[in-house]
């Protein structure tokens, strides 16, 4: 997983063919030199290879093996939304196996901004506690 993470950070668009209009093909953004394009390419043959190995394994049926998976997942996912501000394709393939994707990386995002608020909210009352002590 961390080859595909790092393969998906580094990732660049690649130029799709899009439809012409009045004869001339419409063209958007940089064109990727060949060497780049080809580079691209063999990475995101790798990212698809590591989904569909880890497919696998989850098709094995191995319940704590596969729920430390989905976790994992979920997590990686929520990492890059934080950088690329959408979810990533390969990764909601893989937690899709285990139900609708959508709405597991929903809850999940609840569940962590909940925490996230709690752990922020204790550390604001531990702070309260030393500044009283202090004053005493």
């Amino acid at each position: 997983m961390g080859i595909y993470q790092a393969s998906d950070r580094k990732k660049k668009k690649l130029q799709k063919e899009l439809p012409k209009y009045n004869q001339k093909t419409v063209i958007t953004g940089d064109n990727l030199p060949t060497s780049k394009m080809e580079k691209e390419i063999i990475e995101a043959q790798k990212r698809a290879l590591i989904i569909e190995v880890m497919k696998d394994i989850i098709n094995l049926k191995q319940g704590d093996l596969n729920q430390q998976l989905k976790m994992y997942f979920l997590h990686t996912n929520l990492y890059l939304k934080k950088l690329k501000n959408e979810n990533n394709k390969g990764l909601m393939a893989l937690i899709g196996t285990y139900g609708d994707a959508e709405e597991i990386v929903k809850k999940y995002e609840d569940d962590e901004g909940y925490t996230e608020e709690m752990q922020k909210q204790r550390l604001l009352e531990i702070l309260e506690k030393q500044a009283q002590r202090e004053k005493d």
